[in-house]
Parts: structure tokens; C-alpha cells; sequence
């Protein structure tokens, strides 16, 4: 009971599997055996964050620090703890530090840009972008792949909301193809970009295969309720 490398491999298994609230508390033996030690924390703070407990993954990503102060992981979990109460102002300074940090950090400059766009700022937040996106090909993981969808999607979606559409569709085609599993979001959001640009058709092609793949999904059977909608049916 008191190996925290299988308490850690058991967590990581149980994360992956979807299992948060199991995984928060195998984390949670491994802190009481080694309360002091900032790796423990920094893993019970993700499951914390995945299942929404925002203040209690905010103090353990604290210990965290207290323990190794110059972690990107933990100052961007920790913005991203300080993102789901709300606290904005202090999401923004902790990525900054942590790309103070690492100023060849990618993410922090996504999580920046995602603050940017949520204020409107939406230049800014097409720089950072931009400067994700130029590291495409030199990073190649999992990870990586995912981070690149995410910022093409995001800055599709600005594009879209300023009414750009054939600028929205590059990016948000790319985010579906290179995505190799698209989620049903961008399925969403790229057949209503297909709608507002005037292309029923690809609107129609693009939820046929979202509906396929996610049947049950809610936003996309409203979004074919839409479209029928629009071509009075």
C-alpha cells in the first residue's frame, strides 16, 4: 500500500480510462505518503480539474509550487484552475509566468490566446495563435496533434463570428482533417460555417457524417433541425 509507483501507474490507468473520481483518490494515498513531494499534488490537481473541484486542484497545485516554483505544468494547470472560477485576471498572469518560464512554450501561448478571444481581443489572440500554428510539424505527438486542431478550430471560429467564412472554412477543414477523430463541436461548428457561407449542400454532407458518427449528439440534431428550417421543411 505505500508504493506510490504503482498508486501512480494505477491513477494514470484510471484517468485515461475516464475514471476521475478513482483516479483523485489513489492520487490522494499517494499525497498522504508523501505530503511534501510536489509531484503527487500536481497529479491530484488534474483529476481535480477534470472533475470540477476548481478551489481544492488550486491548493493542491499551490503545494505544488511551494515545491518546485519553476513548473510550466503546474502554472498552467494552475490558469487553468483560476479559468474554471472565473478568476481570469489570475488564469492570464499565471500563463504568462509560466511562458516567462518557457518561452517556447506552446501552450501557454494557446491558453493566452483563448483568454484574448474570450475578451474580444481578437488580433492579439490571432497572433498567439499564429505563433502555435507556426511550430506545426516540429512538435509530433498525441498531445501536439490535439493542440494544433484546437488552435486551427479556434482561430476558424473567429473568423466565422467576424463573418470571414471562406477564411473560417480553411482552418476548420484543416482542424477536421488533421483531427483524424473529429468531435462533435467540430462537426457542429463546421456545417453552421457551411450554412452561413450559403453552402447547404456541404452543410448537409459535413452532418451526415457528424450524425453518423455521434447519433445521439443534441447540437448536431439541431443543426439539421436548422438547416431544414432555413429550406422551409
Amino acid at each position: 500500500k505505500d508504493n506510490r509507483e504503482a498508486l501512480g501507474a494505477l491513477a494514470t490507468a484510471l484517468e485515461e480510462a475516464g475514471r476521475p473520481e478513482e483516479a483523485a483518490g489513489i492520487y490522494q494515498q499517494m499525497v498522504d505518503l508523501a505530503p511534501n513531494h510536489p509531484y503527487g499534488h500536481y497529479r491530484l490537481a488534474g483529476a481535480l480539474l477534470a472533475l470540477k473541484r476548481y478551489r481544492e486542484a488550486q491548493a493542491h497545485l499551490f503545494e505544488a509550487l511551494r515545491g518546485d516554483p519553476r513548473n510550466v505544468r503546474v502554472l498552467l494547470a494552475l490558469g487553468q484552475a483560476y479559468e474554471g472560477t472565473r478568476e481570469t485576471g489570475l488564469a492570464e498572469k499565471s500563463y504568462r509566468q509560466a511562458l516567462e518560464r518557457d518561452p517556447a512554450s506552446l501552450e501557454a501561448r494557446f491558453f493566452l490566446a483563448r483568454i484574448h478571444q474570450a475578451r474580444g481581443e481578437d488580433d492579439e489572440a490571432l497572433r498567439l495563435y499564429r505563433e502555435v500554428l507556426s511550430a506545426d510539424g516540429a512538435r509530433d505527438s498525441p498531445a501536439a496533434r490535439a493542440l494544433f486542431v484546437h488552435t486551427r478550430t479556434q482561430v476558424g471560429l473567429i473568423h466565422l463570428l467576424n463573418k470571414r467564412y471562406e477564411d473560417a472554412l480553411e482552418f476548420l477543414g484543416q482542424a477536421y482533417r488533421a483531427g483524424g477523430d473529429p468531435s462533435a463541436d467540430l462537426f457542429v461548428l463546421l456545417g453552421r460555417t457551411y450554412i452561413e457561407a450559403g453552402r447547404a449542400g456541404d452543410a448537409w454532407k459535413v452532418l451526415s457524417e457528424g450524425r453518423e458518427k455521434y447519433p445521439d449528439d443534441p447540437d448536431l440534431a439541431a443543426l439539421e433541425g436548422e438547416i431544414h428550417l432555413r429550406e422551409s421543411r
